[in-house]
């Protein structure tokens, strides 16, 4: 059987209903999420098919210039979206 994984990079603060995708993802067993993020906040509530890994933005500048083999020019978080 094959399963799915969902790759989130978020830096910044959660948004206002980030408790509410949360809660979506609990009602999704067979998906596994993975965040990566620089936000520690310890008040989630997490189900058990996320998993939360800390990451900063100089993290995510540096890993895919080492698999691109250029310098990428994201300073924000805001600009993970036109990475993809």
């Amino acid at each position: 059987m094959h399963r799915i994984v969902f790759i989130i990079p978020y830096i910044g603060k959660y948004p206002w209903y980030f408790p509410y995708f949360l809660h979506s993802c609990r009602y999704n067993p067979t998906v596994d999420f993975l965040i990566f993020t620089d936000n520690n906040d310890p008040n989630l509530d997490l189900p058990t098919n996320v998993k939360v890994n800390p990451y900063s933005m100089e993290q995510f500048r540096v890993d895919p210039a080492k698999a691109l083999g250029f310098e990428i020019a994201i300073n924000t978080g805001y600009k993970l979206c036109d990475f993809k």
